[in-house]
């Protein structure tokens, strides 16, 4: 659904031209395009919130990947000394 909403500006123009064309109203055309503005600042919304998801994840993988380590090297002197 996303995808639907990236380039409505162009959509809507050319729904627009065509409504008119049909005798739709002003009023109705006015409230698509606020419509189409409120989807399109969302949308940015959720890519710039799943841009910073993506970051706490490569960050949370990190510090897995380094426990992890720290784990296997702790094990390794544990059986070491045993």
């Amino acid at each position: 659904m996303l995808d639907t909403v990236c380039g409505a500006g162009r959509w809507l123009s050319g729904l627009t031209k065509r409504w008119l064309n049909k005798g739709g109203s002003e009023q109705q055309i006015g409230r698509l395009q606020r419509r189409v503005e409120y989807l399109e600042s969302k949308l940015a919304d959720c890519k710039q919130r799943n841009t910073d998801l993506v970051q706490q994840l490569a960050q949370q993988r990190e510090k897995t990947r380094q426990l992890y380590l720290r784990t296997k090297e702790y094990a390794a002197r544990l059986n070491v000394k045993g």
